[in-house]
């Protein structure tokens, strides 16, 4: 179905953000929160924000709620986790809001909240009658409000107050004044900034938004992010409201909060679905910006904790906020993210459709495996580094935009003042620490020396690597094991000169992204020296230099090579003999004679 065809219609927005400021907190709570990922939403001006429903209702006409993301006619644009980490400042990496919702609440506000479990039940929301699971936020701030500030409950006023953050604006729900007890285990101050919390809060909308287009009429979620994409994604509503001034700091929240608090407050300002749906229908390709977060003259520089986890706006993952489930399809909307065709990884991991449990009466479920569909989505957020779409990816490490390293390769190359490479020691060990080698001390038969050095014009790179091996027993270890268990599981399998040549292998697949070469390697016999300088030998022949005059590279490379193919006789295995193929017809036949063959006497 056309996603204009459908009619969204918004009355409500579950956001409150007038109750979340009207909490003036103590110095001591506000000195704790700043210390927090959350420090940004604090600064937001007091005062009820009026929301453009008409706006919000003519854009999502154009969501398509199966692959979620906007679709404008050949132009495919998502609300991805980029744009979460520009415009709210939250963290978009790090482990899942997600685990066991706990049977009764009572326990997890009195062990979080410090208060008694009388006070703990007179926390939760009654709806018609009944006692649920949810605290009352108006019953929360009121509790806590009347509760002095000591060195003693600090720690307890600063998840009340976090908790209320995140009933009001983030994680709302269309109660208006509850939130779940069950995020209060992922708000200890000193942990709070390793949860994606970016991508729980993504996770929360786009569920709320397919809920809209199903003919919800009530948007739950933070939807003021939804606002501020549409601003920075779409001149043709910027125009609008002519908002020709855009905010420059960060997290853009902040900035466009200031620009249209105003704005949003006169009613006779605010245009209607009609003009806002014709304004998105007749939008050309010019009229999307697909780089907003890279144009001129914006002076947002990220934080070094955003610019560690950049690399997570390639990731074709689910985000995932305990039930919630949702896609993020950047193999779709990968244009957005600065990147051309060949620089994309082909169709891999697809996605599967989406089936979403609410949250019911009974409680105590693991959402991390509740079933299948769950588990997967968990699974892949923990393996997420291996679903990036973008080629040569290295997952920890500051990402450079594709445009800005088109640019860089366009730029003549000076001979004369070429500036050295960076030292590849990071690098070597972040990725040494991905083969699972343990390393111990050598014995006196068999141990493994690697010389490397980088080009020259930069710093000299001596390294020595020594391992125990295992030798290889026939009624304990596998005798072939496949080429995917030698680079998982090497040590395990591989006797010693299995293992020297698998390592010179995976270390000359390392070198080519480090610009570093293999000039030595030497396997020792019987005799090391060891002078206390813990200097490697071979036969009492000391080595001082670089120089190895019983090496031969280009035998080397062969061995090499023919290790790969399985071809080198008396270490790897031969080559199976080939089997002969019989056609359906001759396999009858040998069967029917075999049935005549009449038994010997």
């Amino acid at each position: 179905m056309d996603p204009e065809m459908v009619f969204v219609d918004i009355t409500s927005f579950a956001m409150k953000l007038n109750k979340f400021t009207h909490w003036t907190v103590d110095p001591r709570v506000k000195e704790e929160v700043e210390k927090t990922c959350f420090k940004y939403f604090m600064r937001f001006p007091e005062g009820k924000l009026n929301m453009p429903n008409k706006m919000i209702a003519a854009l999502l006409r154009f969501y398509e709620n199966v692959e979620e993301h906007f679709v404008f006619g050949d132009t495919k644009i998502d609300l991805g986790l980029e744009d979460v980490m520009y415009i709210t400042g939250l963290p978009i990496d790090g482990k899942q809001i997600s685990g066991i919702e706990p049977k009764d609440p009572i326990d997890t506000i009195v062990n979080h909240l410090a208060v008694s479990p009388v006070e703990a039940n007179d926390l939760l929301l009654y709806h018609n009658g009944k006692k649920s699971h949810d605290i009352c936020l108006k019953s929360l701030e009121d509790k806590f409000k009347n509760i002095a500030v000591t060195e003693e409950n600090v720690n307890s006023h600063v998840k009340a107050y976090l908790l209320f953050l995140l009933g009001n604006l983030l994680f709302t729900t269309s109660s208006f004044d509850s939130v779940s007890a069950i995020y209060l285990p992922f708000l200890e101050v000193h942990d709070i900034d390793s949860y994606a919390w970016g991508e729980a809060v993504l996770a929360t909308l786009k569920v709320s938004m397919n809920k809209v287009r199903q003919g919800n009429k009530t948007l739950n979620g933070f939807a003021y992010l939804l606002l501020v994409f549409a601003f920075e994604r779409f001149k043709c509503l910027r125009k609008i409201f002519e908002l020709n001034i855009l905010p420059s700091q960060f997290p853009l929240m902040l900035g466009w909060v200031n620009l249209t608090f105003k704005t949003f407050k006169v009613r006779s300002l605010m245009p209607s679905m009609t003009t806002c749906y014709e304004k998105l229908r007749e939008m050309t390709d010019e009229d999307v910006d697909l780089l907003p977060y890279k144009r001129d003259g914006l002076e947002v520089e990220l934080p070094d904790q955003f610019k560690r986890q950049s690399w997570m706006v390639y990731a074709k993952v689910y985000t995932i906020c305990f039930n919630n489930i949702a896609k993020h399809p950047v193999h779709i909307c990968w244009k957005q993210l600065g990147l051309e065709r060949g620089h994309v990884r082909k169709s891999f991991g697809n996605f599967k459709r989406i089936n979403l449990q609410e949250r019911g009466p009974e409680k105590d479920k693991d959402w991390r495996k509740f079933n299948p569909f769950y588990t997967n989505c968990n699974t892949r957020w923990t393996k997420r580094n291996m679903f990036l779409i973008k080629k040569d990816v290295i997952a920890h490490e500051p990402l450079v935009n594709y445009v800005q390293r088109k640019m860089m390769k366009s730029k003549p190359k000076n001979l004369h003042k070429r500036t050295p490479p960076q030292s590849p020691l990071p690098l070597l060990g972040v990725i040494w620490n991905q083969l699972h080698l343990k390393i111990h001390p050598p014995p006196a038969s068999e141990y493994l020396h690697l010389k490397l050095h980088p080009p020259p014009g930069s710093e000299h790179l001596h390294l020595e690597m020594k391992f125990r091996f295992i030798p290889s027993s026939p009624t304990r270890l596998k005798p072939y094991p496949s080429r995917s268990i030698w680079k998982s599981y090497p040590s395990r399998y591989l006797h010693s000169l299995r293992m020297t040549i698998l390592i010179t292998i995976i270390l000359r697949n390392m070198m080519k992204m480090m610009r570093v070469e293999i000039i030595m390697m030497k396997v020792g016999n019987n005799n090391i020296a060891d002078d206390g300088d813990d200097e490697v030998g071979n036969n009492n022949n000391a080595d001082d230099g670089d120089d190895n005059h019983n090496y031969d590279e280009g035998e080397h490379n062969n061995n090499v090579k023919n290790y790969i193919h399985g071809e080198r006789e008396g270490i790897l295995r031969p080559k199976p003999p080939k089997r002969t193929v019989y056609s359906p017809d001759e396999v009858l036949r040998v069967r029917n004679r075999r049935k005549l063959r009449k038994p010997k006497n």
